[in-house]
Order: C-alpha cells, then structure tokens, then sequence
C-alpha cells in the first residue's frame, strides 16, 4: 500500500471513529473467539459463533425497521431448536467439565456480538473507504490492543512446525478478511453470510477425518448422531434467516 497507494495510509493517523469502532469489534472477536476455542473445542464454536449472522440480521430488524419475512422467522426459530440441541449433546461430552464449557460458550457468544458490531459497521465504511486501507487499520489496531496480553517468552519455545502453524494462521487471517471485505462490497451482506455458514460443516468434516486418521496432535471431539443432526438444522435455519426473498 506505501508502494502503490501511500495516501491510503492517512487512515492511520487520522482514523474515522467508525473504523475504530469497527476494529475494536474485530479484535474483540479473535479474543473471545480464542478463549471459547480453548474452553469448548472446534466444532462447538464453529457451531455457536453462527449467531454472529442471526444477530446481525436482527441489527437490521430493531435498528433499521427491516421486518423479517415468514420464511426468515421460521429460520430463527429452526435456527434456535438446532443451537439448543446441539448445546445440550456437545455439555454431555465436555471434556473440561460443564463449567468451563458454559464459560467457554459465553466467551462465543461475546465474540459473535463483536463480529456483529464489525460486519456491520464494515458494511458502512465500504462506501467510502476501499476494503485494503479498512483491513489495514483493523489489523494495527487489533495489534496495539492485544499485544500488552501477549506472553513473548512463548515465542523461542516454538518449534519448526509451531512457527508454520502460527504462520499459515497469520496469512489465513490477512486472505480470509481480505476476501471478506471485497464481498461486502460486491454482494449482500446477507449472501456473504449465507456462504459464511458453510463453516461449520467443514469444520465437523475435518475434525471428523483427523478422528479416523487419530491425530495425536488435536484433541478428539465426539460428536454423536444429535449433535451432528443439529448442527445440520443450525445451518438450514441460519441460512433460511438471512436469506432475502427474491423481488418479483
């Protein structure tokens, strides 16, 4: 950006407070994102994280007077029978204990609300600022208000593979984001959501083929018949509430 647009990088300096506002919200949600990863497990916030999409529909519902239709209330509905199922089959297997998983699950929920507060307001910002000079100022200012937490003494522990991981998960970070704010600009928000929800399901399938190839490396994560039977219906209702009707 320096090379090619070295205005863009004023933002910086003089950043609107919606943008702060914005990457506030992404940060808060890798943070609590992360601690619900350790306290529950991948499949069960990949699973409960997808009520960042339900809330950001009802942003549009109690803020912009955007009433649901039929079809997007059945989704809620379907969405909040599957959450529920899914949440009591996931509490019977915790690994922690049911206490640490109800913590880990709250720390999701904090995450998916942050989610919520970034996507909207990036949806906002789009329409003046391109999505590389918004990223920019989300990624310094997560950097700035997470690096006093972080512990460096880790960091020389590391080994080879640790350092890749670490690595592939920065760059997944830049990509998947860069991604994301290009299609805010181009389609729906609620068509990106729709695409987003897929999460989850290759989420259950990778940790599915890890089980059977029993990878010593990540923890197992029983999943039994309920729960991967709700965790379908989560996504059904998740995608039937933010998908808009067709205009006639």
């Amino acid at each position: 950006m320096a090379w090619k647009s070295p205005s863009q990088l004023k933002i910086l300096t003089r950043p609107p407070l919606l943008a702060l506002i914005c990457g506030l919200g992404l940060a808060g949600n890798y943070i609590g994102y992360m601690v619900g990863l350790s306290l529950t497990g991948a499949s069960n916030a990949q699973i409960m994280i997808q009520i960042a999409p339900i809330s950001l529909i009802l942003i549009g519902v109690f803020y912009f007077k955007e009433y649901p239709t039929k079809s997007q209330l059945t989704g809620f509905i379907i969405a909040a029978a599957g959450f529920a199922l899914f949440y009591k089959d996931q509490l019977a297997s915790a690994a922690k204990g049911s206490a640490s998983f109800n913590v880990g699950n709250l720390w999701i929920f904090f995450a998916a609300a942050s989610w919520t507060t970034f996507a909207a307001f990036q949806k906002v910002l789009l329409k003046k600022y391109p999505a590389n000079q918004l990223n920019l100022l989300n990624y310094a200012l997560g950097t700035v208000v997470l690096f006093p937490f972080c512990n460096l003494a880790i960091f020389p522990k590391l080994d080879f593979w640790q350092w890749v991981m670490m690595c592939v998960a920065g760059l997944n970070t830049v990509v998947a984001y860069g991604s994301l704010a290009v299609a805010f600009r181009k389609i729906a928000a609620s068509e990106v959501s729709i695409i987003i929800t897929m999460n989850p399901l290759i989420t259950l399938l990778m940790m599915f083929i890890l089980d059977q190839m029993a990878v010593t490396w990540v923890a197992n994560e029983p999943l039994h018949l309920l729960g991967a039977v709700a965790a379908v219906v989560v996504v059904v209702g998740v995608i039937l509430a933010v998908r808009k009707p067709k205009l006639s």
